[in-house]
């Protein structure tokens, strides 16, 4: 059985420091020394092994280790799904709002070349509709549910049952909203 006993030997020495002048320099040595008895506590020392290469599904499946309780323990909840469409909302209204500027600066000709672009690839009134809803419905799932969050920032309507009550109704005013905007025409 091996230890490590530090024995501290301060040598000084005459090497050339970052400024090409020279310098004394203190350093330590380390020994190794081998033992046969052990310690008085009964504790045995040996070489470190390094563990065979794992990943961490295989390391916890030899451990006999449970998988995290998030994942077969608890359902989604309404108020995470929410704020987790919240995100992809504004994520895709930032993409439309990204489009939209890119075609008002970089398209050579007005808005009105392509709306009668669009107008003559004579569509069905569904495939309208079906595209005025999908422009629709995250912008008013986006704002409706944002109106939520800003009545929490304010400090209101946060007991459990109110959140959920409050989920709810925003999620059918995003659907009255998006079949309205859909349906309105200018």
């Amino acid at each position: 059985m091996s230890y490590l006993i530090k024995i501290m030997r301060h040598c000084t020495s005459s090497m050339w420091s970052k400024s090409g002048l020279l310098a004394p320099v203190q350093f330590s040595v380390i020994k190794r020394y081998e033992c046969n008895t052990p310690s008085r506590h009964g504790v045995t020392y040996e070489q470190y092994k390094k563990p065979p290469p794992m990943s961490h599904d295989e390391k916890n499946m030899c451990l006999n280790r449970p998988m995290s309780p998030h994942v077969t323990i608890y359902a989604p909840t309404l108020p995470a799904m929410t704020s987790i469409v919240q995100r992809a909302t504004g994520i895709m209204l930032y993409g439309y709002a990204l489009l939209l500027a890119g075609g008002a600066l970089f398209l050579p000709n007005g808005i009105e070349t392509y709306v009668s672009m669009i107008q003559s690839l004579d569509l069905s009134e569904n495939c309208i509709l079906a595209a005025r809803m999908l422009i629709a419905a995250p912008f008013m799932y986006h704002y409706f549910i944002g109106l939520r969050f800003i009545m929490w920032n304010a400090g209101k309507l946060l007991s459990m049952k109110q959140i959920y009550a409050t989920a709810w109704v925003s999620i059918l005013a995003a659907i009255i909203g998006t079949v309205c905007g859909a349906y309105y025409t200018v």
